[in-house]
């Protein structure tokens, strides 16, 4: 539960920095980068997860 609330926090503080970028250009190539950061995010976060479950379920 505390991994998914950091991760949650890292995303929004992420996302503020990323859209605080204002040229055109920048925003695009932020947003990809976003995109990207998420995706990985997601993956290290269902890999947490999973670990954290198999854990729970042994004890």
């Amino acid at each position: 539960m505390q991994t998914k609330l950091f991760f949650q926090e890292f995303k929004s503080l992420l996302f503020i920095s990323i859209t605080n970028i204002e040229t055109p250009q920048k925003n695009i190539c932020s947003t990809m980068n976003m995109l990207i950061v998420e995706f990985v995010l997601h993956q290290h976060e269902k890999k947490l997860l999973k670990h954290h479950d198999l854990n729970t379920d042994n004890s």
